[in-house]
């Protein structure tokens, strides 16, 4: 079993204490919401049955402090986490620190004073300001399919050499951020300086810095949206073991472009990417996505997207594609939702067999 830190049942007990302390004081308004997603998943595998997945129960809280200044708290419950109370020892006592299933993570934490529209500063912990989809992770009703696209330029994993595998996927350090109008235009921008990656997810145990930001411009076009985007990240951190380290510098690129014309949206990201090892050998890789849908109705969007990464460009037949067309029911219009899909995978490699990937979900918002 895997084990949950004591210090971060602290940390969670005493957010939830400050929480209500501040929710008890007149001079400050406070605000919830939240999402909410259960799913269904059958991985065209023989030696894979379908799986029920309560995927997250994401609580926020934005408490506003004064006109310019909030903090803002994400706690996630991710596939029904449950907390177990083990017996430790011969002795019979008691240890509160294993779980048998799920997450339980404080995704967001960070106070954010705004000055002007165009100056917004963050102090905290927060999903990297990367991209269309990463600080939208657990956004769930505000896109179509069941995920955001985890197989190429959000590469998602278990262990911390493929979990977000062009860049991290929380940062906790300094933020700069805001919005400026230009003629009829908006440029918006993100900048970071954060704790650099570290071999255990959500623990600095990496003396380094990583430095990344985001910028996108809405163009000045009439009666159609076209706002292209760009996004880099770089650090250094350790690709092995603490106790064999091998320190690595990534640096990672990731254009886009998002256009909307009335009720289509189509929206697609490269990411590029290199890790440079202290000997002086370096590896290439890449990914790409692209996303389309329509609504109809108000009520029906129908979706496609294609999935390509390449972990390593400089080998053959290491390619991963994945095609996902389905369907979204909004019984409330980007509130609530009903999705249904069906991917296919296949890889570059022969040794591996394609397969199709069935997978149905509700996604709420409150």
């Amino acid at each position: 079993m895997k084990k949950i830190k004591v210090g971060n049942k602290v940390l969670i007990v005493a957010v939830v204490i400050v929480l209500g302390f501040i929710s008890a004081v007149e001079a400050v308004e406070v605000n919830w919401n939240g999402y909410f997603g259960t799913n269904v998943v059958k991985e065209g595998l023989r030696d894979k049955p379908a799986t029920i997945d309560p995927f997250v129960l994401s609580l926020i809280s934005n408490i506003r402090i004064d006109e310019k200044t909030r903090i803002l708290g994400q706690l996630d419950f991710e596939h029904g986490p449950f907390i177990d109370i083990s017996v430790k020892g011969d002795d019979g006592s008691k240890l509160l620190d294993l779980r048998t299933s799920g997450e339980l993570t404080l995704s967001n934490v960070y106070v954010e004073y705004a000055p002007f529209d165009f100056l917004k500063i963050r102090a905290g912990k927060s999903f990297a300001p990367i991209g269309f989809y990463n600080q939208i992770f657990y956004a769930l009703p505000t896109y179509n399919l069941l995920c955001i696209p985890e197989l190429s330029v959000y590469h998602r994993k278990s262990n911390i050499r493929e979990d977000a595998l062009f860049f991290q996927r929380y940062v906790v350090g300094l933020f700069l951020l805001g919005d400026i109008n230009i003629g009829s235009g908006r440029l918006s921008y993100d900048l970071f300086v954060t704790n650099g990656r570290s071999f255990r997810l959500h623990v600095d145990d990496n003396d380094e810095k990583s430095i990344g930001g985001r910028l996108k411009f809405q163009l000045p076009i009439p009666n159609i949206r076209i706002t292209p985007i760009v996004s880099f990240y770089t650090d250094e951190f350790n690709f092995a073991t603490p106790v064999s380290p091998v320190w690595v510098t990534q640096l990672s690129v990731l254009p886009g472009l998002e256009v909307k014309w009335q009720e289509f949206t189509l929206r697609s990201e490269f990411a590029l990417s290199n890790r440079r090892k202290e000997d002086g050998s370096k590896e290439d890789f890449n990914a790409f996505y692209a996303d389309a849908w329509y609504t109809l109705f108000e009520r029906f969007t129908p979706f496609l997207r294609f999935e390509l990464l390449d972990p390593d460009a400089d080998k053959g037949k290491d390619q991963e594609r994945q095609i996902t067309f389905g369907l979204a029911y909004h019984l409330s219009p980007w509130v609530s939702q009903i999705k249904l899909q069906i991917a296919y995978r296949t890889f570059e490699n022969p040794d591996k067999k394609p397969y199709f990937i069935y997978a149905a979900g509700v996604a709420l918002g409150f």
